[in-house]
């Protein structure tokens, strides 16, 4: 089958729906809000199911290209001692976020993606035998077509880049937070945390607010206090966690 799709957003999701619908003979148009790719993000691990998908989508080599290869991660407690070693016989790739999107544009022929276009009423989307919906949890297309409605978590997301390579992969686990630290690239380290919003409320001020970042996990060992410590550049961005249910059938 071949026809026209619209797709909204121009995320992960959406270009990879895009290049595959295109290599499949389709015409497709894809809509996004924002003025073009992002030119900052956290890294993103690839692992070979994900490889081969973007092998078939024409995007592996520019992603091995611009990522690292890990084999491995620790599990560690708030003091630093292992809880577990976990050991990989196959490989991820932790992948910038950037990098990984400009591996899914790369080769889009020109025009095919209209950025500064919100979509915020399906009823004015082009006329298209099929819409991709990928326009992010709390996506307006979703809840308008299926009534479905994001449930939060009662979460929030941490995560940022600082200057410095990392040496390996780890994860602290310690009461109602946690806070990974993994490669980036040659120049940086990716962190991630996690935290339960109710224990960021009683921080103060905002979730990326270093100094707040400081109070949440600077207890924990030495590693994650290098991560975020006063004299490096902590830059960083955070979100409420969200689920979505699955769409009704039909």
């Amino acid at each position: 089958m071949r026809g026209s799709a619209v797709v909204v957003g121009a995320g992960i999701a959406d270009l990879a729906a895009a290049r595959g619908l295109l290599g499949a003979g389709w015409d497709v148009h894809v809509l996004e809000r924002s003025p073009g790719l992002p030119g900052t993000g956290t890294a993103l691990g690839m692992w070979p199911e994900a490889m081969r998908a973007l092998d078939r989508l024409g995007a592996g080599e520019h992603v091995r290209a611009a990522s690292v290869e890990q084999r491995g991660a620790r599990l560690l407690r708030p003091d630093g001692t292992e809880i577990a070693h976990v050991d990989l016989d196959r490989a991820a790739r932790l992948v910038p976020r950037p990098a990984l999107l400009a591996a899914l544009a790369e080769g889009l022929p020109p025009g095919l993606v209209a950025w500064n276009a919100p979509v915020a009423d399906h009823r004015a989307l082009p006329a298209a035998d099929l819409v991709v919906a990928a326009d992010g949890v709390h996506s307006p297309v979703r809840a308008a077509l299926f009534g479905v409605a994001p449930r939060p978590l009662g979460t929030v997301a941490l995560r940022g880049t600082v200057p410095g390579r990392a040496a390996g992969t780890t994860e602290t686990w310690g009461p109602a937070r946690l806070f990974g630290i993994t490669p980036h690239d040659d120049e940086h380290t990716n962190w991630f945390a996690s935290v339960r919003a109710d224990v960021l409320a009683s921080a103060g001020r905002g979730c990326t607010d270093p100094e707040v970042l400081r109070h949440l996990y600077g207890d924990l060992h030495p590693a994650v206090r290098r991560v975020l410590a006063p004299s490096g550049t902590v830059r960083s961005t955070g979100a409420r966690c969200s689920t979505c249910p699955r769409c009704p059938p039909g």
